[in-house]
């Protein structure tokens, strides 16, 4: 599908008010012209150290459309990995240690996988959502932040807004995100390695074939048993 035309990014002063659909039109209009590529994402919490990477690899699948694919791994800081993919607006998560493949609510998992909300459908979603928003740009960055209740969201071990702001340069290219919750700032950032269609599909992970889904299962809860097990610890308090 062709990238609907817009008209060149003009330099604004920092800090000037602009219309955040116009800023996700930009981004969708740049996913469009670039529906293949390969990039690293790493996320570190303010103040503090890198916490996670993760390689997303997004291209167009033919008749199942535009397919993102997530590979990540957490610090615990054992290594935690899991791998999680996005198709037909249904995401799906593969945690190896436990053998779970869950499919967890897509608007609540655009908070922990940036990746995975960058396609031109994922933004809408968090737009409907949010119970207000905002943008901003400068010269080089557009920033459009999301106020979202946690209820919203599915969040049951988080309560009261959650500001999630997505940064985009002047042509819509995604940059990161910075999410922000009860007092703790997560930052992402988002760097490019390859925007080549074979490269890209042949490095993507796969999820594991012939698995029965549990649909009823939520990614707080699936990510709390995984780490039980990378620390060698019991699934059950009672243990």
């Amino acid at each position: 599908m062709p990238a609907v035309p817009s008209a060149p990014p003009t330099p604004l002063p920092p800090g000037t008010v602009v219309s955040a659909p116009e800023v996700l039109a930009r981004l969708d209009n740049w996913i469009l012209a670039h529906p293949s590529y390969h990039a690293m994402v790493e996320t570190s919490v303010f103040g503090g150290g890198v916490v996670g990477r993760m390689d997303v690899f997004a291209y167009d699948d033919g008749a199942a459309g535009q397919t993102v694919r997530v590979k990540a791994v957490l610090f615990l800081p054992q290594q935690l990995i899991f791998i999680a993919e996005r198709q037909h607006g249904k995401v799906q998560v593969y945690f190896p240690r436990s053998g779970q493949l869950i499919q967890p609510d897509s608007s609540s998992m655009m908070l922990s996988l940036p990746g995975l909300a960058a396609n031109e459908t994922g933004m809408t979603a968090l737009l409907k959502l949010a119970r207000n928003t905002f943008a901003e740009a400068s010269e080089d960055l557009r920033v459009v932040t999301f106020v979202v209740n946690a209820d919203s969201l599915k969040l049951p071990l988080m309560s009261g807004d959650i500001y999630l702001s997505v940064r985009t340069d002047m042509d819509g290219r995604l940059l990161g995100m910075e999410e922000e919750a009860q007092g703790v700032r997560v930052i992402s950032t988002m760097k490019y390695l390859s925007f080549d269609k074979e490269a890209v599909a042949r490095g993507a992970p796969s999820l594991p074939a012939g698995k029965t889904t549990v649909a009823v299962k939520t990614f707080q809860k699936a990510m709390e048993e995984e780490a039980r097990l990378v620390m060698n610890k019991p699934l059950s308090s009672k243990l």
